[in-house]
């Protein structure tokens, strides 16, 4: 109603509630009158200025009615046009979500593929817990995504009790430091700067999240985005234009040094 500009008195809900076409209807019956009053008339007699007096209000009258109702109905056009433009917007948008989505899904289940077959297993495991929305399926899933985390850790980087040199700082490596190989092996391979410092913080924040919803409580809904939030992140740590290199740095491991 506000949209549409229908209202005559907010606060009595007051306004012009009929459907468009009752609005159209009334103001071309509006313009016929104002077209017949409009018109050449022959008047004569006293009564005259009277006459005169009462056919210009007439018109103004539907002169007004056919204002409001023009502007009434150039406001609900306009609210089509603008649904319209939102809709079109929107698929749009979507079907290019849709096609970005598609592709990195491949290309991170081709990583999957290749780190682990149980790595895939989880995967599943934890779309099928999640959409489950109970509260003790959240909580495994969110256990399960720790462990799909560590399953990649264990293939790009496995466990050593040498200490790894990332860029001056000493880092543990053993099988308890997750992350720490994670972010050894994305040091390993040459990525560095900004790159390296968001999917530190962004795996070093995932994995803080669903180590803490296995004890406490995570709705459905943020379970799902953690989920796909690892999912992404993950299939990032090992893209294929990693591959070549990690083939020649990994024999080397170049930042292992003994204890």
């Amino acid at each position: 109603m506000t949209r549409a500009r229908r209202w005559t008195d907010v606060e009595e809900q007051e306004g012009y509630w009929a459907p468009a076409a009752d609005l159209e209807a009334n103001r071309a019956g509006g313009e016929t009158a104002l077209a017949a009053l409009a018109g050449n008339v022959s008047l004569s007699g006293d009564m005259i200025p009277i006459a005169m007096r009462e056919r210009s209000q007439l018109m103004t009258s539907h002169a007004r009615s056919v204002i409001t109702m023009s502007t009434v109905l150039a406001s609900i056009d306009a609210q089509i046009y603008r649904y319209v433009g939102d809709v079109y917007a929107e698929l749009q948008f979507s079907e290019i979500q849709a096609s970005l989505f598609e592709d990195s899904r491949t290309a991170v289940d081709a990583t999957f593929a290749t780190t682990a077959g149980a790595a895939l297993k989880k995967v599943d495991s934890i779309s099928e817990r999640v959409a489950a929305n109970d509260a003790e399926a959240v909580s495994q899933a969110m256990s399960t995504c720790r462990r799909l985390i560590a399953a990649v850790a264990d293939h790009v980087f496995p466990a050593s009790d040498d200490l790894y040199d990332l860029n001056g700082q000493t880092l543990n490596v053993k099988q308890n430091a997750v992350l720490n190989r994670i972010n050894a092996f994305v040091h390993t391979c040459g990525v560095r700067g900004g790159r390296a410092d968001r999917l530190r913080r962004g795996l070093s924040d995932i994995y803080r999240r669903v180590s803490t919803g296995v004890h406490s409580d995570v709705d459905g809904h943020e379970a799902r985005y953690l989920f796909l939030t690892t999912y992404v992140l993950l299939g990032e740590i090992r893209p294929k234009k990693w591959c070549l290199m990690r083939c020649e740095c990994w024999r080397r491991r170049p930042g292992l040094r003994s204890m």
